[in-house]
C-alpha cells in the first residue's frame, strides 16, 4: 500500500479537545420519519450525551520523554509527557515496579546518586526524586517551559533550562532550594519527530553542560560558546569560535568538554575547562545531523562521536587532527557514550558498539528500531526505545563489548496498555465494541451495556490497526501487520486461538463475508495481495490469495485507507486503488477481478447502495484529491462510471 501524505498541522504550546455531543433534532421525542416508513423510536438506547471508557488499565504510559537509568543500573526511569508520571521499570525482570506523579508534561530525566530531576514542561516546574524510595523530595518552580536539566558530577548542583524564558534555574541539592536564575541562556527545540498513523511526537532540546563541581553552566549561544558562574548568573567567558553548538558533553574525565555543532559546515570543538579555552576543532567531509542525544566522548575528550547524513558516524579524533568516517548502514538517532567511557553507542535500525581507540565497530545488532536510550552509569547495559512504535522499552546487555545481546521488551506503564487507540467495530448484537490500540499491539474489548473494559487481548507486535468479527459474533480476526498475519480471537475466552497467514505483506485490514465462510484480508506491502480465510474458528486457515490493484492512505486523521465493500449478498467486493488511478470490481465466489473502472483524484473509499429494482446496486467512491464522488453501476463485469458530483 502506497502513502498519500495531505496535510499536517503542528501546534505547540495549546492542547484542543473536541468533542462531538449527539444532538436530537426531535427533543420532545415526536415520532420519526426515516427512509418513508414511520417509526417510534426507542429513546433509552440514545444517551445524547458522551461516555468515556478507559480502554486500558489506569496506570499508562503515554508520549515517552527521555529515560535514565539509575547509579547502580538497577532501575530505568521512563517520564511520560501525556499521562504527568515517572514509570520506574526494574531492567533485571522488565517489571513496573513504581509510579511516581509529577508536574505537567516531564520531557526528561536526569539522575546522579540518589538524586533524579525532572523537569516538566507543562507546569513549569522541577520536580525532585529522591530514588531510595522513589519519593518526590520537593517541587522547584521554574521559568515558561523547563526542558532540559543537568546535576553536576560532585551532586552538589542541579540545573534546568527553560525555552520560552531562555533562563537556567540553578537548584542547590544540598538545601533544595533555588540559588539563581540566569537570564539569557540559550534552549531551543533541537528536534521534532511525529507519526501519521497515530497522534503522538517526541520533542528534544538543544543541551547544555555543568563543570563537574557545578560552578559553571556551559551553553552553546549563536555567536559563542557561553559560560556562566552558576552563583552569580555572571557571564565569564565565551569561546567565539564555538558557535550554535547544540549538544555538548564532558569527558569521563570531566577535564574537557566537546560540543558540536550541526549542518553543512559542522563542527566538533574540544574546549579545556582548566582554561576555557578552545583546544581543538575538526570539521567532517559531510553534514552532522541532530539527533535524541548529546555527543559520545572518552575518557580525556580526545575522541568524539556523532552521526552523519548517508550511514555514517562521524569520529572526531582531536589527538590526529582528523575526522574518521565509520559506515553504519543507517545514521543513528541516538548515540551515548559505555560507562566506562571506552565505547561509542549508536542506533536506529542498527544497534552498533564502536571502540573509540580504533574506529571498529566490535558489536552490532538489528532489526529493532530505535529512536533514542539510554545506557548505565554501571554495567554493560542499556535500553532503547522507539516511542512513536511502541510505547515501550527493548533491552541489551554487553558484558562483553563484542556481543551485543538483545534480551527483552517491556510496556513503559501497565501491562495492560490500550495505547493510541485506533479504530472501533461493533459485534453483531451491538453488546461489545472492539477496539484496535495500535502503538501496543492489542484489542480492547469493551461491554456497552456496562459501559466497562471487559477484556484486553495482546498480540505480538504493535502496529494493530483493525478488527473484524464473524458473522456469528463469537469470533474477532484482527491484521497484526508486523508479523503478516491474522490473529483469531474466541469472544468467550478473550484467547488467541489461531494465528494463520495473511497471504501477503503488511496485512492491516480484514473484511468477514456476510454470513459466508470466507474473510478477506488486504494486504498492503510490496505487490498488495488480498488473502482469502476460511472462517471456522479455531480452524480458521488460509485458502489462497491474490493480487489486487494499488491500494492506498491518505494520512489526513491518522489514515484513511481504501476499503473493501461487500454487496449485501457477498457475489462482490469493490475496491479504490487510488495509484492505480481504478476502482476495481472483484468476483468473491471466484476470487478474480472481473472489472476496472478508471477514475482520477485519487478514489480512496467506498460503499454500495442497497438493491434498486429494475436497476440494480450503485457504488459511491470518494475522490480524496477531487473533492467529489462518483457513482459506478452496474456492480459487476459490466461496471462502469455513471457520474462525478463534486461536493
Amino acid at each position: 500500500m502506497k502513502q498519500q501524505l495531505s496535510f499536517f498541522c503542528l501546534l505547540f504550546g495549546i492542547w484542543t479537545l473536541a468533542s462531538a455531543q449527539s444532538i436530537l433534532e426531535n427533543e420532545h421525542g415526536d415520532p420519526v420519519t426515516i427512509r418513508g416508513n414511520h417509526i417510534e423510536p426507542d429513546w433509552q438506547y440514545l444517551r445524547n450525551e458522551e461516555a468515556i471508557i478507559p480502554a486500558g488499565d489506569e496506570i499508562e504510559g503515554d508520549y515517552i520523554g527521555q529515560i535514565a537509568f539509575t547509579a547502580d543500573g538497577t532501575y530505568v526511569l521512563v517520564p511520560h509527557r501525556q499521562t504527568d508520571n515517572i514509570s520506574v521499570i526494574e531492567w533485571e525482570t522488565g517489571n513496573f515496579v513504581a509510579d511516581i506523579p509529577v508536574g505537567g508534561s516531564p520531557v526528561e530525566v536526569i539522575v546522579r546518586d540518589t538524586m533524579a530531576v525532572v523537569p516538566c514542561f507543562a507546569s513549569n516546574e522541577a520536580y525532585l526524586i529522591n530514588l531510595n524510595d522513589f519519593s518526590v523530595a520537593a517541587v522547584i518552580p521554574t521559568g515558561a517551559q523547563p526542558t532540559k536539566a543537568r546535576i553536576s558530577r560532585d551532586g552538589s548542583t542541579a540545573a534546568i533550562a527553560c525555552d520560552e524564558d531562555d533562563v537556567l534555574e540553578v537548584i542547590d541539592l544540598a538545601t533544595l532550594t533555588k540559588q539563581a536564575t540566569i537570564p539569557g541562556f540559550t534552549n531551543y527545540l533541537y528536534r521534532f519527530s511525529f507519526v501519521t498513523s497515530s497522534p503522538r511526537n517526541t520533542l528534544y532540546w538543544s543541551g547544555f553542560e555543568l563543570s563537574p563541581d557545578g560552578s559553571l553552566a556551559i551553553v552553546g549561544g549563536e555567536d559563542a560558546l557561553q559560560f556562566f558562574d552558576t552563583q552569580t548568573g555572571d557571564l565569564v567567558a565565551s569561546i567565539p569560535e564555538v558557535t550554535n553548538a547544540g549538544q555538548i558533553s564532558l569527558s569521563g574525565d570531566g577535564t574537557h568538554l566537546v560540543a558540536a555543532s550541526t549542518g553543512n559546515e559542522g563542527q566538533l570543538s574540544r574546549i579545556a575547562l582548566e582554561t576555557l579555552s578552545l583546544v581543538g576543532q575538526l570539521s567532517p567531509s559531510g553534514s552532522i545531523i541532530t539527533t535524541y542525544s548529546a555527543v559520545a566522548v572518552n575518557m580525556d575528550g580526545t575522541r568524539a562521536a556523532v552521526p552523519g547524513q548517508s550511514g555514517v558516524i562521524y569520529l572526531g579524533r582531536f589527538d590526529q587532527g582528523d575526522v574518521m568516517s565509520i559506515s553504519v548502514t543507517s545514521s543513528p538517532n541516538w548515540i551515548f557514550s559505555s560507562a566506562d567511557y571506552q565505547y561509542a553507542i549508536g542506533g536506529q535500525f542498527y544497534l552498533n558498539v564502536i571502540d573509540f581507540e580504533t574506529g571498529e565497530i566490535i558489536g552490532s545488532s538489528q532489526g529493532i528500531p530505535i529512536q533514542n536510550g539510554a545506557v548505565s552509569p554501571a554495567n554493560n547495559r542499556l535500553v532503547t526505545t522507539d516511542p512513536l512504535r511502541y510505547e515501550g522499552l527493548d533491552y541489551y546487555e554487553f558484558e562483553n563489548p563484542g556481543s551485543l545481546n538483545y534480551l527483552m521488551r517491556t510496556p513503559t506503564g501497565s501491562p495492560i496498555e490500550a495505547d493510541a487507540s485506533y479504530s472501533a467495530t461493533l459485534t453483531p448484537d451491538l453488546s461489545r465494541a472492539l477496539i484496535a490500540n495500535s502503538l501496543s499491539g492489542s484489542l480492547s474489548v469493551i461491554n456497552l451495556a456496562e459501559e466497562t473494559l471487559e477484556a484486553l487481548v495482546p498480540f505480538s507486535s504493535a502496529e494493530t490497526y483493525f478488527a473484524e468479527v464473524s458473522p456469528d459474533g463469537a469470533y474477532a480476526y484482527v491484521a497484526n501487520r508486523g508479523e503478516d498475519q491474522v490473529e483469531v480471537v474466541d469472544l468467550e475466552t478473550f484467547e488467541i486461538v489461531q494465528t494463520v497467514s495473511s497471504g501477503g505483506d503488511r496485512p492491516d485490514q480484514i473484511y468477514a463475508l456476510p454470513g459466508g465462510e470466507q474473510a478477506y484480508v488486504l494486504n498492503a506491502g510490496g505487490v498488495d495481495r488480498i488473502g482469502v480465510l476460511r472462517q471456522a474458528g479455531a480452524a480458521t486457515e488460509l485458502e489462497t490469495s491474490f493480487a489486487s490493484g494499488n491500494t492506498g492512505i491518505s494520512w489526513i486523521n491518522y489514515g484513511l485507507r481504501s476499503n473493501l465493500a461487500i454487496t449485501e449478498d457477498g457475489g462482490y467486493g469493490v475496491l479504490a486503488t487510488p495509484f492505480d488511478d481504478a476502482v476495481q470490481i472483484i468476483d468473491l465466489e471466484a476470487n478474480e477481478i472481473v472489472a476496472s473502472v478508471d477514475l482520477e483524484n485519487f478514489p480512496l473509499r467506498t460503499a454500495i447502495s442497497d438493491e434498486v429494482p429494475g436497476i440494480g446496486r450503485f457504488a459511491a467512491v470518494t475522490l480524496r484529491n477531487g473533492e467529489g464522488i462518483a457513482i459506478i453501476t452496474p456492480i459487476g463485469p459490466n461496471a462502469g462510471l455513471l457520474e462525478t458530483y463534486d461536493i
